[in-house]
């Protein structure tokens, strides 16, 4: 379980709203504690992000993954204060509520992915089984590691240095069957290849129950120099008509290029 956030665009001001939300969110959610067997609201298992894009004449990419919660590290204001600094990015953020593999950094989102030759890194909200995506593709399994590391490292594998959409679309409905009862296959991910910039959001959830639909469901802005995909959640702490949001279509996904 966590809350996550696609941002792609050139407003850096809008951005940092949205992360302050995201950062409030992860405090408090409420749609959390409704599900949560514990009654827990807070997304406090640790948090990650991955920023790339153009700061003056050249590129620029960070990476950040903390087992402290994000609205109790300093990092956070960094991030924000760094955005300022680029013309256009690409970033995802990821708290995490831990549902499987201890709270530590190896388990912490987002993921990052290199070993064929380009750049992915990758954060889910939801659980998966992450044994039948181990055995299928001949891995070795570790009990001790999230769910969400074998899944990104499954559409990480799927995919071409070049980043062919009709690959992407396969591998986002082959993946959709891994999803557990109740749970979600909502995915951020930035792609880095030869020549190719993309961030990526998919969104499916299985749910039988209200509370659990209006955790999972996603929402899509695209205006004003920004686009965004977000956590159900956000929407509560975003005040005014600067976004204007769009539940996204249940087994859909976006991408983005600046």
């Amino acid at each position: 379980m966590c809350r996550l956030s696609l941002i792609s665009g050139l407003n850096a001001e809008l951005a940092r709203k949205l992360l302050v939300a995201f950062k409030e969110a992860s405090r408090r959610d409420e749609y959390l504690r409704e599900i949560s067997e514990r009654g827990s609201s807070s997304h406090d298992d640790g948090w990650g992000y991955a920023l790339i894009g153009e700061a003056g004449d050249l590129s620029v990419s960070s990476y950040y993954r903390s087992c402290k919660p994000v609205f109790e590290d300093g990092e956070f204001s960094k991030l924000g204060a760094a955005l300022r600094s680029f013309k256009s990015f690409h970033l995802i953020v990821h708290s995490r509520k831990a549902s499987k593999g201890k709270r530590e950094l190896r388990n912490t989102h987002p993921f990052h992915y290199a070993h064929l030759g380009f750049d992915y890194w990758f954060a889910h909200n939801g659980t998966v089984n992450d044994a039948e995506i181990s055995s299928n593709m001949g891995w070795k399994y570790d009990e001790s590691l999230s769910d969400s590391h074998y899944l990104g490292r499954f559409f990480y594998e799927c995919l071409d240095r070049d980043f062919d959409e009709i690959s992407f679309s396969e591998t986002f409905k082959r993946a959709q069957n891994y999803v557990k009862e109740n749970s979600a296959l909502n995915t951020v991910s930035i792609f880095s290849g030869r020549g190719v910039l993309k961030s990526i959001a998919t969104c499916f959830y299985e749910s039988r129950s209200e509370a659990y639909e209006k955790y999972y469901k996603l929402y899509l802005h695209e205006g004003s120099g920004l686009k965004a995909v977000v956590s159900s959640t956000l929407l509560l702490y975003l005040k005014g008509n600067e976004f204007e949001f769009n539940e996204m279509e249940n087994g859909s996904y976006v991408i983005f290029e600046l």
